[in-house]
């Protein structure tokens, strides 16, 4: 069965980030989830143009500067 399935922006968003870490082999990290090297490339070109919006922050706590 052929078509395309509808990815969860969750593993979008993570597995473009992996493909951004310097020394990632995008077309391995592809074949270990079964992807078309082509698709993880796109979404990390989403990733870089900011089309998957704030990354979730979860429960890690968020620090900004202070000027005393």
């Amino acid at each position: 069965m052929r078509g395309s399935r509808n990815h969860p922006i969750e593993l979008k968003r993570r597995l473009a980030e992996a493909a951004c870490v310097p020394g990632v082999s995008v077309s391995k990290l592809a074949l270990e989830h079964g992807l078309n090297v082509n698709m993880v490339f796109r979404w990390r070109r989403m990733l870089r143009a900011g089309q998957f919006g704030d990354p979730h922050v979860g429960d890690a706590p968020v620090l900004f500067p202070v000027v005393v």
